[in-house]
C-alpha cells in the first residue's frame, strides 16, 4: 500500500497542483479582451465563421489563426476559448476558425475553407487590431493537420 502511495497518488496530487498553478491564468473572462463572434468568411456556409479576440488598446498585434480539432468530424471554434483569452490578453489578436465537418465537407474541402479563413484574416484583420503581415497558424489535432496543409 505504501508503495502505491509513493509512486501513484502523491505524484498525481503534485501534478494536479502544478497543472492548476500553470493554468490558473486561463479564464473565459479575461479583463480587457473583446470578442467579435460569428464573422462569415465564406458565403453560403453556416459553419464557416470565425471569432476574433483582441484587446482594444490601439496597438496592432501579431495574429494567431487557430483551427480546432475533432477528427475532422466534430468540434467547434469555441472549444478552446481559454487559449483565445490567454493569447489575446498576452499581446496577440486571436482568431478561432470554424469549418464544415465531415461528412458534410470532405477533407480537401475543409482545407480549402480554412485557406479561405486565412485569406479573410489577411484581408481584414487590420480592422481588428491585427498585423496583416504577422500571422501565425496554429491548430489542435485535425486542426493542426489542416493548417499544416496550408503552410
Amino acid at each position: 500500500m505504501i508503495h502505491i502511495i509513493k509512486q501513484g497518488i502523491v505524484p498525481m496530487i503534485f501534478l494536479g497542483i502544478v497543472f492548476l498553478l500553470m493554468f490558473s491564468g486561463f479564464t473565459t473572462h479575461a479583463t480587457g479582451v473583446e470578442k467579435t463572434e460569428d464573422i462569415s468568411y465564406v458565403a453560403n456556409c453556416d459553419d464557416c465563421k470565425l471569432d476574433v479576440y483582441r484587446t482594444n488598446d490601439g496597438l496592432f498585434k501579431p495574429v494567431i489563426v487557430y483551427v480546432h480539432g475533432g477528427a475532422w468530424k466534430y468540434g467547434d471554434k469555441s472549444d478552446h476559448m481559454d487559449k483565445a483569452y490567454y493569447f489575446a490578453s498576452h499581446g496577440y489578436t486571436f482568431v478561432s476558425v470554424g469549418y464544415e465537418l465531415h461528412p458534410d465537407d470532405g477533407y480537401h474541402q475543409q482545407a480549402g475553407k480554412v485557406a479561405s479563413a486565412v485569406k479573410w484574416v489577411y484581408d481584414n484583420i487590420d480592422g481588428y487590431g491585427g498585423l496583416q503581415n504577422n500571422i501565425i497558424l496554429m491548430g489542435h489535432s485535425s486542426g493542426g493537420h489542416l493548417v499544416s496543409l496550408l503552410s
